[in-house]
């Protein structure tokens, strides 16, 4: 199996698809996006903010459950997991 990252609306521009999937040999957040950042580089530009967090725009949710900055370098992954990236909306 493999951890499937999927990459909502215009994220997929970056990787050329909208579904990522990785080998088990990850074993937290932090690995995944290390690893799907430094397949897909243009992609870090757009997720991380100059301090290397994640933009306050994006959201990641693994396994259903919203994470928040804090938890992500270090929530543990393993095979069979899904990571949903998205960019939230806002308006006014």
């Amino acid at each position: 199996m493999s951890i499937q990252v999927s990459l909502m609306s215009f994220l997929s521009e970056y990787t050329g698809t909208n579904k990522v999937f990785l080998e088990p040999k990850h074993r937290t957040v932090g690995e995944v996006l290390n690893e799907l950042t430094r397949l897909y580089p243009a992609l870090k530009q757009e997720l991380f903010d100059e301090d290397g967090k994640l933009d306050y725009f994006y959201q990641i949710i693994l396994n259903g459950d919203k994470l928040v900055w804090e938890e992500i370098q270090e929530t543990p992954v393993k095979d069979g997991d899904e990571l949903v990236i998205f960019g939230v909306l806002g308006g006014g």
